[in-house]
């Protein structure tokens, strides 16, 4: 089936690769969007989420159904969901560049969520 191919290649992927891939349903994203974070944050890589317009909590709700002990690894700072939604709507882009840098340094110098 055609719909299956991303999900396939997603497969592939090792902890430190990134990929863009489009998907039909959210079953088909969320089986992406968990595969990859559970290699990273398997191999004790930080990782983080950009939600636009997507709650947090549904976002958490979706990675636990699939496995991921997502509240050990916030609690250990090595996962956080981004929510720029609000940026988004009001075209703040500068703020979600801010944000984003202030993840990425976090988790670079191991700092908490």
């Amino acid at each position: 089936m055609q719909t299956e191919r991303p999900l396939q290649y997603a497969e592939t992927l090792t902890a430190h690769d990134h990929a863009v891939a489009f998907y039909e349903t959210p079953e088909q994203k969320w089986r992406l969007v968990a595969n990859h974070l559970k290699l990273n944050l398997n191999d004790a890589t930080p990782a983080f989420y950009v939600s636009y317009f997507e709650d947090a909590d549904r976002v958490r709700g979706s990675l636990r159904e699939r496995g991921i002990d997502i509240d050990r690894q916030r609690a250990n700072g090595r996962f956080k969901i981004l929510e720029f939604g609000e940026h988004v709507k009001n075209q703040r882009f500068d703020r979600m560049a801010l944000e984003l840098k202030g993840v990425c340094d976090q988790f670079s110098g191991g700092g908490r969520d």
